[in-house]
């Protein structure tokens, strides 16, 4: 069984889809806790650190350290790596609206208000040829196998010779 480059390449731009590498993005945060006492002035706060982080004044990742309420402030406000529609609606919107290292506006939550800063930002890509052509031939080379078998088993029931003995089926 043969499997040529053209097959492979055909193959691999029909199920393209199937070699998706989806966009993602690495996260960082800054959260402000707020209650329904103090939301103004944490809002405002926020505001004030997010002049300070535009300008360059602050660097995103110690002023996580030192004022962030969240958890992720040991990591320096690292969330980690997501997928877009891992993100949920709102957030989504925000990160889809900043370039790498843009810093969105104070976003309200139900418990504060968190400023979010892409760290990194990759758009959706395909893996490339090369990378999965093993796995195209290896599949082709499967497929036509079980064609070539199915064939080959037709064949010999078509040559067979079957003789029955009436007599010795009593």
């Amino acid at each position: 069984i043969d499997i040529t480059e053209e097959e492979v390449r055909e193959a691999y731009m029909e199920h393209q889809d199937s070699f998706l590498i989806p966009a993602w993005v690495r996260l960082e945060e800054i959260f402000f806790a707020a209650n329904e006492f103090n939301r103004n002035q944490v809002r405002e706060r926020a505001l004030e650190i997010l002049e300070d982080l535009r300008s360059g004044e602050r660097s995103f990742p110690d002023t996580a350290r030192l004022i962030s309420s969240s958890p992720s402030a040991d990591q320096a406000g690292d969330l980690g790596t997501f997928t877009l529609d891992d993100l949920s609606g709102s957030l989504r919107e925000v990160v889809d609206g900043l370039e790498e290292g843009g810093v969105s506006d104070p976003v309200a939550t139900e418990t504060g208000f968190q400023i979010v800063r892409v760290a990194e930002k990759h758009p959706a890509t395909f893996k490339p040829l090369l990378e999965v052509e093993d796995i195209i031939r290896d599949t082709l080379f499967k497929e036509r196998q079980l064609e070539e078998q199915v064939v080959f088993i037709d064949e010999l029931r078509e040559k067979a010779y079957i003789k029955i003995y009436p007599e010795e089926l009593q």
